[in-house]
């Protein structure tokens, strides 16, 4: 399992850098928890900051997998 450093926010909110992949997760004003990966937020609240973190972990992960590193550089997809 992968360890990620943890930041908080100026707004309050907690970020990591995954697989280079910028992601935010905090609080709503409702209560519900919410994951942003690469500044698009998941379609979906979550129950609890672990369960934020997890998920914008997983997203990122799969991000980093299925993008060809020449994307980066040509901006096209292979």
């Amino acid at each position: 399992m992968d360890i990620y450093e943890w930041k908080l926010s100026a707004k309050g909110n907690e970020f990591a850098d995954v697989e280079g992949i910028h992601c935010v997760v905090g609080e709503n004003k409702f209560g519900a928890f919410f994951g942003l990966v690469d500044e698009e937020f998941l379609p979906q609240a979550l129950p609890s900051l672990d369960a934020a973190k997890e998920a914008v972990i997983n997203h990122a992960k799969e991000i980093a997998l299925n993008t060809s590193p020449f994307e980066e550089f040509f901006r096209e997809e292979l």
